[in-house]
Parts: structure tokens; C-alpha cells; sequence
């Protein structure tokens, strides 16, 4: 079994509760089908969390390069913006992560 991160536990939260949204069920539900890595119940899940990973892999967001900035302020909200992108299943561009 892959080990996750938390990248792709967060991304995995917003996609359940956009799948309990929109199939109208409560989010325990969703969560309780999945299964490791799979959707044990409610098979469909499993083609709409490909999808999911996949429209989020395809998008990729560059940020200023932090280290042009002379005060830690900046450079910790660029970092902090990185984080959140990351956090949302997303691709900051030049990310070795």
C-alpha cells in the first residue's frame, strides 16, 4: 500500500465532500466506502476520484520565487501560499515535491 500524504489525504477530503454534494449523502458515507486505496462501495467513487486526481495534476501555478525577497515576511506567506496550493491537490510550478 502507497503511504499518503497529507496532500492527498486533504485532497481526498475535498473530493468526498464534493461526492457526498453531489450525490446528495451524508459524508460518513462516502468516507466509509472507501477502502485502502479504493472505493469498496460505491465502485463509481473510484473513476470519479481518477478524474479528480487527474484534472488536479493538470493544473500548475507558479509563485514568485521567494528568495528575490529581502524580509522573512514575504518569503513565509510565499511558503504558506505554496503549502495551501499543495494542500488542495495542485502543482506549484518548480516544486520538486
Amino acid at each position: 500500500m502507497k503511504v499518503k500524504t497529507s496532500e492527498q489525504e486533504e485532497s481526498r477530503k475535498l473530493f468526498e465532500r464534493y461526492a457526498a454534494g453531489r450525490l446528495r449523502l451524508p459524508l460518513e458515507m462516502i468516507a466509509a466506502a472507501m477502502g485502502g486505496d479504493r472505493y469498496l462501495l460505491m465502485h463509481p467513487l473510484n473513476e470519479w476520484w481518477a478524474i479528480w486526481q487527474a484534472s488536479r495534476a493538470a493544473i500548475e501555478i507558479e509563485l514568485p520565487d521567494a528568495n528575490i525577497y529581502m524580509d522573512d515576511e514575504s518569503v513565509s506567506a510565499i511558503n504558506d501560499c505554496a503549502n495551501a496550493i499543495l494542500a488542495a491537490g495542485l502543482t506549484v510550478k518548480g516544486d520538486s515535491k
